[in-house]
């Protein structure tokens, strides 16, 4: 058996090496050397016979194949055995080779595309695979077609311990992180109503160096004997150099180039530029760039001139905790001004990156965040490790009043349970400086001893998922101004003297102003809500931008106030009062009069019913394109009262004479009455809390608790910004409800059960036109392998967070391509 090993052996044997950088450097080359892509006509360069010295296994295997591939170049052969580097025992004398020179050899061949790496983020590739084959079902691409496929696309940006590859060729990078070349999801289909990403092989050329590689594991069998583990030795000694052993940010790489895209990340590299990594980040670009005048003029010039994946691989090269730093910092101070209801996640997974559930992050409003586990199972674990790894492990014990040694992850479970999160770390982090400082290394916060205690507890409870929920605080700004408005009116006598005209002129600006944006809302979310076809267009998700379009594509353009007199919709927002109150008018009457409409007049096609509609227990109620021709008439009704209710306040409270006298007139005798401003602030007030108790507002509401029985029963509790409990039951009796109630994500409710089934409240998701959004619109690009257009989606509200997306799905059951692509190919140079 040799010298065989196992991991643990092995990974002793790396960390405790006298040149362990050297070390780790040649296993980071070797990845690169392994995984690039390679033309038809390529010859390894001439200089690897004297860069590369073999160790006696190393000589073993090149003295076969020199043997039994007499042909093969001898420059080929010992860049093979540098991209397989080790079997049982190394196959390269790292300590002797020539390490400047191979890496030298490796930049060059990057920097002018002699070899390729794929660039697997930004949609590029997988747009490209779209174009080059719209119907998909392509396992593996010939030499020829992934020529073709990664012609003119940028270098892509990866990483093996320091060494960062990317179109500045191999740079040096502050992080450590284990990020090997590999393709990512090229193309989705739907099966059985499930969505299924696939990976795509991509076949090696016949040339000498693929020969060489091919037969290395073979003779390395004959000769050696068994292999030792030693590639998931290397990858878990880089993984766990930062952080602590349960949460590392192997998905920090993807997070950056998926969620932050375009414009976002010009605006984040110039910020970078501006912060304390400017320095760095300088000196990386005038030592890699090639062209000089990248680096010349600030910091928004610079970043302007380079490309997005120019862009990645600068801001890779900055360690994570001072990445991890920035981003949050762009976030809270509007660098990148993420929406409170946004929730975004990385989409490409490369090939040989494995993310477990404590690795998943998620960039919000706040900053990245790690997801996926339990928040107090997260909590728990970072607090034994803390103290177990500072050897303070009686303290936390006594803390806890725990008297067994085995009994820690109970008793801090209960501890936790009964304190709350917040005091939890009031009394276990920060009671301990040697524990606050492992929590501000592992979760990536900046450990300051002037820092705010309050702060920093209320950032580790953001990077472990305890879920503070933010509000649109719109319709509380409103009723906060009109109560303002009211006790300005109340703390004086009249509006004889300018002096009071002014307190009350000075009161009422910002409440017309929220006012407008209050009957915005009114209008824009009912016409989306009630004219919308909800299954096929909207997915049940309610994106403000586009619910403006729908107002003039249901009422027109413009509307008539009088015979030479009309106003216009701006679908960009910023509506006057004189458009909205029209506009809430035609609402209301059309509204009141769509229980007489003919419904046929929106009748869905057939070919837009499911075939699974036929038989099933639960009915499809979708049976048009608009939800009102959907609703039971009662609901309808009911629907049309409250509208007209408050159609008829607002109407009845003068907005236009007193909002046009606080404004214009500055004569005493035509400035509004108090009277009439009471009666303004009063029916004001009315017609707000009657559309957002009755909630037709688009109100964000939170799920704060979800319980279910042995009957299959389910209750969902939420709460508003007020407080205001929400009990909402399940499971749906309706099929095709295309919601998915989550923890962790605002929504909005739907006034009433419109379709009249038991439990199918429609409830949405909030998004809105972000970089993000629009980046990502299109995808995934789902292929129709069959007639899948009659079948339908149906994520019903009996659907509990812990379902997995189907990109997880996909991630953990297509990690590698097929058993027969990878029986074909694993042993090829390159392959994937």
């Amino acid at each position: 058996m040799g010298n065989l090993r196992n991991r643990l052996e092995l990974r002793r044997y790396i960390a405790e090496h006298e040149y362990k950088n050297k070390l780790m450097l040649t296993f980071a080359l070797s990845k690169f050397a392994e995984l690039a892509r390679y033309p038809n006509n390529y010859l390894a360069d001439t200089r690897w016979t004297d860069a590369l010295i073999l160790t006696d296994d190393g000589e073993l295997i090149a003295n076969r194949l020199r043997v039994e591939k007499d042909s093969l170049p001898e420059a080929d052969i010992r860049m093979a055995l540098l991209g397989h580097f080790y079997y049982q025992n190394l196959l390269v004398d790292f300590q002797n080779s020539n390490l400047d020179l191979i890496r030298e050899i490796l930049h060059s061949e990057i920097i002018n595309c002699k070899l390729r790496i794929p660039y697997c983020f930004d949609r590029i590739l997988y747009n490209r695979f779209a174009e080059m084959f719209p119907k998909g079902e392509k396992p593996i691409l010939t030499p020829d077609e992934v020529h073709q496929f990664l012609e003119k696309t940028p270098q892509g940006v990866f990483q093996v311990g320091n060494l960062l590859s990317g179109p500045f060729g191999l740079i040096d990078s502050h992080a450590q992180r284990y990020l090997p070349p590999g393709l990512g999801f090229l193309w989705h289909s739907k099966e059985d109503g499930q969505v299924i990403a696939h990976r795509v092989a991509l076949d090696v050329p016949d040339i000498p160096l693929v020969q060489a590689y091919s037969q290395i594991s073979s003779i390395a069998k004959d000769e050696i004997g068994y292999a030792s583990p030693w590639g998931r030795a290397f990858a878990t000694e880089i993984s766990l150099v930062d952080g602590s052993d349960s949460f590392n940010w192997t998905a920090l790489p993807m997070l950056l180039a998926d969620c932050i895209p375009g414009k976002e990340r010009t605006q984040l590299l110039a910020f970078a530029l501006n912060s304390n990594q400017k320095v760095f980040i300088r000196e990386t670009l005038k030592k890699y760039s090639l062209k000089t005048e990248l680096n010349r003029g600030n910091s928004e010039e610079v970043a302007s001139k380079m490309q997005p994946w120019e862009q990645l691989q600068i801001l890779l090269s900055i360690s994570d905790t001072d990445l991890v730093s920035l981003i949050d910092e762009a976030c809270n101070c509007g660098v990148l001004n993420i929406p409170l209801s946004e929730v975004r996640r990385p989409k490409m997974f490369p090939l040989r990156v494995t993310i477990s559930k404590t690795q998943t992050l998620e960039l919000k409003s706040r900053g990245i965040r790690l997801s996926g586990d339990s928040p107090s199972v997260k909590l728990t674990r970072l607090l034994v490790e803390s103290y177990t790894e500072s050897g303070e492990l009686s303290d936390l014990s006594w803390k806890i009043r725990c008297n067994s040694l085995d009994g820690h992850q109970s008793k801090l479970s209960e501890f936790i349970y009964k304190n709350g999160p917040y005091v939890t770390l009031e009394k276990l982090v920060l009671s301990r400086e040697t524990i606050a400082r492992y929590f501000s290394r592992a979760l990536k916060i900046p450990a300051k001893a002037d820092q705010d205690d309050s702060y920093f507890i209320s950032q580790c409870l953001f990077k472990l998922d305890f879920d503070e929920p933010a509000f649109d605080d719109s319709t509380p700004t409103l009723k906060s101004r009109l109560e303002e408005f009211r006790a300005v009116l109340l703390s004086i006598p009249d509006v004889a003297i300018e002096e009071r005209r002014a307190v009350v002129r000075k009161a009422g600006v910002n409440l017309f102003v929220s006012l407008e944006s209050f009957l915005q809302k009114l209008i824009t979310y009912n016409t989306w809500l009630i004219f919308s076809d909800h299954y096929l267009v909207t997915c049940s998700t309610y994106n403000e931008q586009k619910a403006l379009c729908i107002v003039p594509e249901i009422f027109g353009d413009e509307l008539k106030v009088s015979e030479d007199f009309t106003v216009a919709w701006n679908i960009n927002g910023s509506n006057t009062f004189g458009v909205l109150l029209r506009y809430l008018q035609e609402l209301n009457t059309t509204v009141s009069a769509l229980e007489s409409r003919l419904r046929d007049t929106c009748q869905r096609t057939s070919i837009d019913i499911p075939k699974s509609n036929k038989g099933v227990l639960r009915p499809f109620p979708f049976k048009h394109t608009q939800l009102w021709a959907d609703s039971t008439r009662e609901s309808l009704n009911e629907y049309a009262v409250v509208l007209s209710s408050i159609t008829r306040q607002i109407n009845q409270a003068g907005i236009p004479e007193v909002r046009n006298g606080l404004d214009h007139q500055r004569n005493p005798d035509e400035f509004p009455s108090l009277e009439k401003m009471f009666a303004f602030e009063t029916r004001v007030s009315s017609a707000v809390e009657v559309a957002d108790k009755a909630r037709l507002l688009p109100s964000w509401f939170w799920l704060e608790q979800r319980s279910s029985n042995n009957q299959g029963y389910i209750a969902y509790t939420f709460r508003d910004y007020s407080g205001k409990e929400l009990l909402l039951q399940g499971p749906s009796h309706a099929l095709g409800l295309r919601q998915k109630i989550v923890f962790g994500e605002p929504c909005i409710i739907a006034p009433f059960n419109f379709l009249g089934l038991p439990n199918s409240e429609l409830v949405f998701a909030i998004s809105d036109e972000t970089e993000y959004s629009i980046h990502w619109n299109n995808y995934p690009i789902i292929r129709d392998l069959h007639d899948f257009s009659k079948e339908i989606i149906d994520f019903d509200v009996d659907v509990c967070d812990e379902v997995p997306s189907a990109e997880t799905n996909a991630l953990i059951n297509e990690l590698e391509p097929s058993r027969q692509s990878t029986e074909q190919y694993n042993n090829s140079f390159g392959a994937d």
